[in-house]
């Protein structure tokens, strides 16, 4: 970047953001864990079966029917291995469940629907039947049902391989060819999360109040406020009355300075993201309606616009996002978020020391004019102050201690 920033140039909002946009591989990855965990418990699986010199076929069924009984999250790990994606599988099982009597009511089948009428099943149906509230019977003969289908989609072959190798070659199966596959189906989600989470920690590291509180934490698991589109406080979800924040920044008095969107596209937004756009450019209506007669300070619509999978649709996406949030923020540019609160009176920064490996002093110049208050203060160098420091993307902030 640093001999490319001499050419970039932020002096409108489409310029800034094509400046700032992050490739996918450098948005934070929610759950980054994940990958670790599922390579373990495959170890700790595969170990414990090797261990039979015999194992063949029916040792590898018996072993995922017995795993899958005990454990029922683990049919994550064994459709990774099988390379089968969450449709198919659960497209697959939806038939075969219908066609397998149940074991304790033979009236009826193992998913209790009718062969003649195939209810399609989400895959947490089928996990549920592998839990602990399900009668013992049925219980295992939806674990076998599933282990026969993994069986007979290669399972126990690709497991004797895998097996087979060490930890270093079981790794680089793992990364280079089982989740690149999985994660072409997850990973814009995660990324997108992730994003979330980053501008969520820094919010909380600048002193404000954030909801929800646990964002920065557990993105993927914390719930998404609702806010009233009469009120314009968070209240329980009423299709149709409310729209979901990803965070919601309070006001000492409760009422609520900024609704944080999160918007982040790391592949093609397609029709979804179309139709994103067009609900952003109607609530900012709205919300611009309700500030005009409203007594109580406005309510600001920030944008957490980021990703290279909007230069698919540039007009019909991006564009129309960035004229119509208040305020938009993205990874690079996450500082924002800190000055803006700032502006809010929802805390206080004293400075702030730009990257100069990413910003020419032409675009720090122009990110300045247009974003920094007169009060805040642009330092060169480390403060002489015992101020704290909060990197905040291609930018640290500096606060009280």
């Amino acid at each position: 970047m640093s001999a490319v920033r001499e050419i970039t140039d932020c002096s409108d909002n489409q310029a800034e953001y094509w400046t700032h946009v992050s490739s996918q591989a450098e948005l934070p990855l929610a759950d980054a864990a994940w990958r670790d965990r599922t390579l373990g418990q495959l170890d700790g699986f595969i170990d414990a079966v090797s261990r039979n010199a015999d194992r063949d076929e029916s040792s590898w069924q018996s072993a995922v029917a017995d795993t899958l009984f005990d454990k029922p999250s683990s049919l994550s790990e064994f459709r990774l291995v099988a390379a089968i994606s969450d449709k198919r599988l659960y497209l697959d099982l939806s038939y075969m469940f219908s066609r397998v009597i149940d074991p304790n009511d033979t009236s009826t089948t193992l998913c209790g629907c009718s062969p003649s009428n195939l209810t399609r099943h989400p895959t947490a149906f089928f996990e549920r039947m592998l839990g602990k509230r399900v009668a013992g019977e049925r219980r295992r003969a939806a674990a076998n049902t599933i282990a026969q289908y993994l069986t007979d989609r290669g399972l126990d072959r690709v497991l004797d391989l895998y097996a087979g190798l060490g930890a270093e070659a079981r790794l680089a199966v793992l990364l280079h060819w089982l989740m690149p596959k999985e994660t072409q189906q997850n990973e814009a989600k995660r990324r997108g999360h992730g994003a979330e989470a980053a501008i969520a920690r820094i919010l909380q590291e600048v002193n404000c109040t954030i909801l929800p509180t646990e964002k920065a934490t557990n993105p993927m698991g914390a719930y998404d406020p609702n806010v009233s589109m009469e009120t314009f406080e968070v209240v329980p979800r009423r299709p149709g009355a409310t729209f979901s924040a990803d965070i919601v920044l309070p006001r000492h008095d409760g009422r609520i300075a900024a609704c944080v969107m999160g918007l982040v596209q790391s592949s093609d937004p397609g029709q979804f993201g179309v139709n994103k756009s067009d609900e952003v450019v109607g609530l900012r209506r709205l919300i611009d309606a309700n500030n005009e007669k409203a007594a109580y300070p406005p309510l600001e619509l920030w944008g957490l616009v980021d990703g290279v999978g909007y230069s698919e649709n540039k007009a019909g996406t991006v564009n129309k996002m960035l004229e119509s949030f208040h305020y938009n923020i993205q990874v690079k540019s996450a500082y924002k978020a800190g000055l803006r609160a700032h502006q809010l009176g929802l805390t206080e920064i004293r400075a702030i020391k730009f990257d100069m490996e990413f910003y020419s002093p032409t675009t720090r110049d122009q990110m300045i004019e247009r974003y920094v208050p007169q009060e805040v203060e642009v330092l060169l160098n480390e403060p002489a102050s015992d101020w704290r420091p909060v990197s905040a993307g291609a930018a640290v902030l500096w606060l009280d201690r």
